[in-house]
């Protein structure tokens, strides 16, 4: 190769899975790759690919205050995952590994502890908390997560936290930290990172990460192919560029042996209820979705403020005054974006209630990016209770709200156009090379899990990201209802991964007809957890 050329060795992988050298050419040509590769020494040659993490949106995220009552609702009932919890399936000692952007390991549905005897039992910080992409990267023994990502794919996972349960939630957690405090890192550290935790012993590697590359001969896929021939199950999300067509599943998942994961809707919201009065005696309950799918940060009885006039606004005009800070203020949901309607109140109350149209079903608050100025109380309620408030106040009667922080959750269903569908952002396969991929779904349609402490400890997010974990947790029970992975000898993935491909139900298309999803959308439909433990063939 020409001497000419800057390079500078950045990580050397030597494991019986991986064997090679990452390095940064800085004055690389059109033919670099070429020259390098006709070395003898060298085998293969890539580009390393940049890797983000596939989120639909940013995180709707709780007060830190809010208390969470969730029995077993909504997505661990559409998957079997909460029969098996009743059976006595949870996972119990089996290793998984998240490769994302660290676990706050001090949350309580995590134990509150870091290293031997915690829930989150290892792990390591591959890039350091002010890592950027393209950045230098300062390894440490913390992987600490200060972006929020992992910490939300660990809960869905393997969260302990009794009112809102992971899928494998007694499995043993270790961290891989390979993004910085924002999304965006470079291949090599992906690989760094699945080395360490095959070596470190881990039964399931979940990378809720992607790249765009459709052949299964990227090293991330060759690596999880290798690793999975080892017996190891290792899960990718599908990548959220439904938008985009065929043959556009994320690059890591696309090797042989993986599972790429493609999203399905929640079918049930995460709803409250709090008792309105009005002066005139009456008194009504009413059911609200706030933009977190948590409890509003009230106790107590609040003022309900609004109009005479209420009828003939909405929420994208308001140019009015609203009342005492502490009071909560109701308003009639526009037709602009949850962004507009939300900035409208800034710094004018931190509590909202917005009342769905007349036609229109429920739906929570989703704004695209979060401000803390913005109403820290955001929530949708039905029209005709909306109606009735607004009824008093034009009567000249007194509305209060009654608030308890102690009422469990309530499971309102969604509109048939979109619960327990193929979500549109969801990537269709297959692969470049006419594989199939996603092989599977699981619920990852705005879905409700842990959080840094420091942010606010539990948020809404979407994404493949989030289906991910959950087939990761799946793959655990499973593993641990046969007594470990051990047990099953070096086919174990081999095993796991037909079990959960066996189990998919078909969904339907992300439209308002009765046509099933694409298979190369959905692969074979959404996991059932009851199949993948119970079923005698495979």
């Amino acid at each position: 190769m020409d001497s000419g050329k800057d390079v500078t060795p950045s990580l050397v992988f030597d494991s019986e899975v991986f064997r090679g050298v990452s390095f940064d050419v800085k004055n690389a040509t059109n033919n670099t790759l070429a020259e390098i590769e006709a070395l003898p020494e060298v085998a293969k040659i890539w580009p390393a690919a940049f890797f983000h993490v596939p989120v639909e949106g940013s995180a709707a995220v709780a007060d830190g205050d809010s208390r969470l009552k969730y029995p077993a609702w909504g997505v661990h009932n559409d998957t079997n995952v909460a029969a098996m919890h009743q059976a006595g399936h949870f996972g119990e000692d089996v290793v998984i590994a998240i490769v994302d952007s660290g676990i706050d390991y001090t949350h309580p549905a995590f134990g509150g502890g870091f290293g031997p005897g915690h829930r989150v039992e290892a792990g390591y910080d591959l890039v350091g908390d002010d890592y950027v992409s393209g950045g230098v990267y300062k390894p440490d023994d913390d992987p600490m997560d200060c972006m929020g990502h992992g910490t939300h794919v660990a809960g869905i996972a393997a969260s302990g936290d009794l009112d809102l349960p992971g899928v494998a939630p007694k499995a043993r957690l270790r961290a891989y930290k390979v993004f910085g405090c924002g999304d965006g890192t470079y291949e090599d550290i992906i690989v760094a990172a699945f080395v360490r935790a095959y070596e470190d012993g881990a039964d399931v590697i979940n990378a809720s990460l992607g790249s765009d590359r459709g052949f299964p001969d990227s090293p991330t896929a060759l690596i999880a192919s290798k690793i999975a021939a080892a017996g190891v199950l290792v899960v990718f999300a599908a990548g959220n560029s439904g938008a985009t067509g065929p043959f556009y599943t994320s690059s890591g998942g696309n090797g042989v042996g993986s599972l790429a994961v493609g999203s399905v809707q929640a079918e049930d919201w995460v709803a409250h209820q709090f008792t309105a009065t009005s002066s005139s005696g009456e008194t009504r309950d009413i059911v609200y979705i706030s933009d977190t799918m948590t409890q509003f940060n009230l106790n107590g009885t609040f003022a309900a403020f609004t109009r005479p006039d209420v009828r003939e606004k909405t929420a994208c005009a308001w140019d009015q005054p609203t009342g005492p800070e502490d009071s909560v203020t109701v308003i009639p949901k526009g037709t602009c974006m949850w962004q507009i309607q939300d900035s409208n109140f800034v710094g004018r109350t931190k509590s909202i209630l917005y009342i769905q149209t007349k036609s229109g079903d429920w739906e929570r608050p989703d704004r695209i990016i979060y401000k803390g100025d913005q109403p820290k109380n955001s929530a949708v309620i039905l029209y005709e209770d909306g109606d009735w408030i607004m009824s008093q106040v034009e009567a000249g009667n007194k509305v209060t709200f009654e608030f308890i922080h102690d009422n469990k959750a309530i499971s309102v269903p969604r509109s048939g156009f979109a619960g327990g569908r193929i979500n549109a952002f969801s990537s269709w396969g297959p692969t470049l090379d006419a594989r199939m991929k996603p092989e599977i779904s699981a619920p990852g349609g705005s879905i409700l899990s842990t959080w840094p402490v420091a942010l606010g400890s539990w948020a809404t997010y979407s994404g493949t990201s989030m289906a991910s974990p959950y087939i990761t947790g799946v793959g655990a029970l499973f593993f641990g209802s046969r007594g470990g992975r051990s047990a099953l000898g070096p086919k174990a993935a081999q095993i796991a991964v037909e079990r959960i491909i066996a189990s998919g139900k078909p969904v339907k298309h992300n439209d308002a007809t009765s046509n099933p999803a694409s298979v190369a959308r959905q692969g074979a439909g959404i996991v059932d957890a009851a199949s993948v433990i119970l079923s005698g063939t495979s």
